[in-house]
């Protein structure tokens, strides 16, 4: 038991990494840099942060939060890319993308780092993946954010 009580500790520790990460980030790049492709699907890094802000918002934290209010859920799926389509601001700051990702994050962690260790074992379903526990959406979520950052992280060189 303390094995994972360890392990979900660390992982609470990688979610708040990335509000530092993407801090480290806001202060490196220069206005242009947001706005640069970062490979062959031409997306930007603005696009990329503005992606992870929406996955956690309308994806991971309210799937999160059902999951702890409700008996075993039927979860929605979220498609970020209809999503993006009819909201993506390519003209909102990258702050403020930032500041709302830190402030929805740290709201997260305190919800999760105050659960008792079974709320980590409750379950729900999902149409696409089927039934998996608060720790495998909370790990999805990180892996999720872990995916996108290592896209903005190698930019920091510049």
């Amino acid at each position: 038991m303390e094995e994972l009580i360890t392990y979900r500790q660390e992982l609470l520790a990688a979610l708040e990494a990335d509000i530092t990460t993407l801090a480290r980030i806001e202060t490196s790049f220069s206005s242009q840099d947001w706005y640069c492709p970062l490979g062959g699907d031409h997306s930007t890094p603005h696009f990329t942060l503005a992606r992870i802000w929406a996955e956690d918002a309308h994806g991971f934290a309210p799937q999160i939060r059902r999951i702890l209010d409700e008996e075993k859920p039927l979860l929605s799926v979220f498609d970020a890319e209809a999503w993006l389509a009819d909201h993506y601001d390519p003209e909102e700051p990258a702050r403020i993308i930032i500041e709302n990702f830190a402030s929805l994050r740290t709201w997260e962690l305190g919800l999760l780092c105050g659960l008792a260790p079974a709320s980590w074992s409750r379950t729900a379903r999902d149409p696409r993946w089927g039934v998996h526990t608060l720790q495998w959406w909370v790990e999805l979520q990180r892996n999720f954010s872990h995916q996108h950052l290592s896209l903005l992280i190698p930019l920091l060189n510049l």
